[in-house]
């Protein structure tokens, strides 16, 4: 922030600067002390007010502070406060809330009845509040997490947000023949932080079927068409007995 002398600059100025207002915190995100400018005798050049921006990790909104000038004093040349004197400095964040389901070997194929595939969950930011994550499952996928309370869902907090999660997918294992599907996973979120409530992220899984194929109804392979089959020669053997006597 400038502060600027208008006059001769005749005498010496001081001017207290000091934070009283906007939403941002001091010490959270921003730092800055209150203090004094002041100009010597024939000082004319512009002074400066330093405010250091913390960068965190936290998804905020835009966050503002106000500067005010008071309380001047001069040796010589009357220097009453100009207009304004006050500032307002927004403050824009650089972090953006979200988060990201993906894979841990590529694409996903699980087989019914056989083990299960894996992907990871991570946020993009620390949230304010706790964030769960839930899936919405297809048919023939379930999930299976390590939370003891809930095992289909991952809470991340904002202490722990940083840590990627893993949640297994398995495939139902059923006795119905059904042809290989990939089907879709979605992953949404929950959170008293506004931020991060009601997002999304989207996982294709590839299922495959454990149980063979059936076989048609004719045919000679089965024990029921082997005994017709006999049948069918016993029978001719027993005409060509009778037509030759």
């Amino acid at each position: 922030l400038v502060v600027q002398r208008i006059g001769m600059g005749m005498g010496t100025v001081t001017v207290d600067y000091a934070v009283n207002g906007g939403t941002a915190e001091r010490g959270t995100d921003y730092t800055v002390a209150d203090g004094t400018l002041t100009w010597s005798n024939g000082d004319t050049a512009n002074k400066t007010i330093r405010v250091s921006l913390i960068d965190d990790a936290t998804a905020e909104r835009t966050e503002t502070l106000v500067m005010s000038l008071s309380n001047v004093t001069f040796t010589d040349e009357p220097t009453p406060l100009g207009d304004p004197a006050s500032a307002v400095l927004s403050i824009t964040d650089n972090d953006d809330a979200g988060f990201v389901v993906e894979s841990t070997s590529g694409s996903l194929t699980v087989t019914e009845g056989g083990p299960a595939a894996a992907a990871t969950v991570a946020l993009t930011s620390r949230p304010l509040a706790d964030v769960t994550v839930s899936f919405e499952t297809p048919s023939r996928v379930t999930v299976r997490t390590a939370n003891s309370a809930d095992n289909t869902r991952l809470v991340f907090t904002p202490s722990n947000w940083n840590i990627s999660q893993t949640v297994e997918l398995l495939a139902v294992d059923d006795a119905e023949v059904q042809a290989t599907v990939t089907q879709t996973v979605t992953a949404r979120t929950q959170s008293l932080d506004t931020a991060y409530d009601n997002l999304s992220d989207t996982l294709d899984v590839t299922i495959e079927d454990n149980d063979g194929q059936t076989s048609g109804g004719g045919g000679g392979s089965g024990a029921f068409g082997g005994s017709w089959l006999l049948a069918l020669i016993g029978l001719g053997l027993l005409r060509r007995r009778r037509l030759m006597h």
